[in-house]
């Protein structure tokens, strides 16, 4: 998106060639949870055999991105655990791991906590009011990719760095995707640079 002019593509995020090489400032994504819920897509995300396997598709969707993004590039990636023979598979745990060793930088690591969630029926475990929010970024110094922290204390109402936990807004979806809810999230704000001089 440039300033005054929006292009939709609708496809599968695993297969960005139709994107020029070095002309993405910023990826923003919730991939399906890994075996929350199966969309009956043949080759969906999330339904892997294993954690691990899943984790392993999404590093190499990241890998795919890679050559598209500039250089001050970030990648925002929502995730959240799932439950495996009655404890938690550590997906988010897995995939920074996995990140890191293909190659990726963890810029920030935000919580993202929720004021409600679906209620939990059994007894024995918390009800899950938080998922993870990975920046990540390819490059190579903590200083050359783009955050404006002024924009992001902004947009969370905050007059001073907000820290890495954030109550994000969220505002009903009216359209028929099966989830109800949208988040208006803050990273198109802090590290997009339409304008930034620095960034061109």
């Amino acid at each position: 998106m440039r300033m005054g002019r929006l292009t939709c593509h609708r496809g599968d995020a695993r297969d960005l060639s139709f994107l020029e090489e070095g002309s993405v400032d910023l990826v923003v994504t919730s991939p399906p949870y890994w075996r929350r819920r199966d969309y009956g897509h043949p080759e969906q995300l999330g339904q892997e055999r294993t954690p691990e396997a899943y984790v392993e598709a999404l590093v190499g969707a990241l890998d795919g991105w890679a050559g598209l993004l500039r250089p001050h590039a970030s990648v925002f990636l929502n995730l959240g655990d799932t439950y495996r023979d009655g404890f938690l598979a550590g997906v988010p745990a897995r995939f920074e791991v996995a990140a890191r060793e293909a190659g990726w930088k963890i810029a920030n690591y935000v919580v993202w906590a929720k004021d409600n969630g679906l209620p939990e029926p059994l007894p024995y475990r918390l009800a899950s009011r938080h998922e993870s929010v990975f920046q990540l970024t390819r490059s190579a110094s903590a200083t050359g990719y783009f955050f404006d922290l002024y924009a992001l204390s902004e947009y969370l109402g905050r007059s001073a760095n907000p820290g890495d936990v954030w109550d994000l807004r969220r505002v009903r979806n009216p359209s028929n995707h099966l989830a109800p809810w949208r988040t208006v999230a803050p990273p198109d704000d802090s590290t997009c640079p339409y304008l930034a001089p620095r960034c061109g």
